[in-house]
């Protein structure tokens, strides 16, 4: 099972993301969204 480093510093595992995925999928997910634009370089 793979393990990831986010921004923030925490960690995710695919377990995780699976069990979010569900989550969102039966619209139980309780968390937030956030969406972070970024400008193409000049």
């Amino acid at each position: 099972m793979s393990e990831y480093t986010l921004a923030n510093g925490t960690t995710i595992t695919d377990a995780d993301i699976d069990q979010l995925c569900t989550e969102f999928e039966s619209e139980s997910w309780t968390g937030h969204l956030e969406r972070i634009h970024h400008c193409p370089p000049t």
